[in-house]
Formats: structure tokens, sequence, C-alpha cells
């Protein structure tokens, strides 16, 4: 049985404490990743907006933490307006080296059909891109190439 009514004589629920305002990308609870590259694409034909994040590495993996840190297949997306919750679909590990053993990166990708949702996600990537170094850069119009956000140390190496 559930009780909707509060009870009189409950104290005050304790203030929630502050939330970190720093834009941040988590895979798995409490483990921010780094984010290597982004690629913006808009099919013609529909409208629909996708989105590829690329990261060199996961955090998560590297401390093995993967297992134990509480993944639902959802990617957050969190800044000072609150959180976003992504389910990509589809996630690419990418693995390279003379065995083919080495992490080279993961590849998330979503689509995105509501402009309002667009627009928020846009707001978190101009956030993210501004405490992170990263620099927008538009490809040619007749190109089929993605936009892209890249880390300006990338795109100098």
């Amino acid at each position: 049985m559930f009780n909707f009514f509060k009870n009189k004589q409950t104290e005050p629920a304790a203030p929630p404490p502050p939330k970190d305002p720093t834009p941040r990308i988590e895979f798995f609870n409490g483990i921010s990743e780094e984010l290597s590259n982004v690629s913006l694409q808009r099919n013609p034909k529909t409208g629909v907006k996708s989105v590829s994040m690329t990261f060199a590495q996961l955090n998560a993996l590297d401390r093995f933490q993967s297992f134990t840190a509480g993944s639902n297949g959802i990617v957050r997306l969190i800044d000072e307006e609150g959180d976003i919750a992504v389910t990509p679909s589809s996630c690419r590990i990418v693995f390279g080296g003379e065995e083919g053993d080495e992490l080279r990166g993961v590849i998330c990708r979503f689509e995105i059909e509501n402009d309002d949702h667009w627009e928020r996600f846009m707001r978190f990537m101009h956030r993210y891109a501004d405490e992170h170094g990263f620099a927008y850069g538009e490809s040619a119009e007749t190109s089929n190439e993605p936009s892209s956000l890249a880390s300006e140390t990338d795109s100098e190496a």
C-alpha cells in the first residue's frame, strides 16, 4: 500500500547537495569521460539530426570500474541546466595496435528529432566546448562531411 499523505510530524528534508555545474559526460555514474571529437549531421531528406561522439579512451575501463559503477546503457550529459539522458543507437569500441587488442577509442551515435532537444543539446555542447577547449568547425555545404567539434589539442597534432 502507498501512503500519499505527508506525516505532519516529519522533519523537513535537508536540502540536496549543490550540483557541480561543470559540463561532463558519463557512461557510468560518477565517472566523467573525456570527449575527443563530436560530429553533427542533419539528414536533408528527413531533417533528423545525428550526433557521433568519439572518446579516445574510457576512464571507467581504465579504472576497471565498468562493472561496478552502475551503467544502464544511457549516456548522461550533465551541466548547469541538469542532466540529459541519451540512449545511443550504437556504440562502437575501436581496437588497434599490432595485436589488435589496444583500445583506440569509442564512438557513440544517437539521433535527435525534436528541435527543442537539439537546442538543449547544443547549449550543453557549447558549455562543454568552452570548459574543455574545443573549437567548432563547419564543413563545406557541398560536402556530406559532418560539422564537428574537436579538441584544439587534437587539431594541433
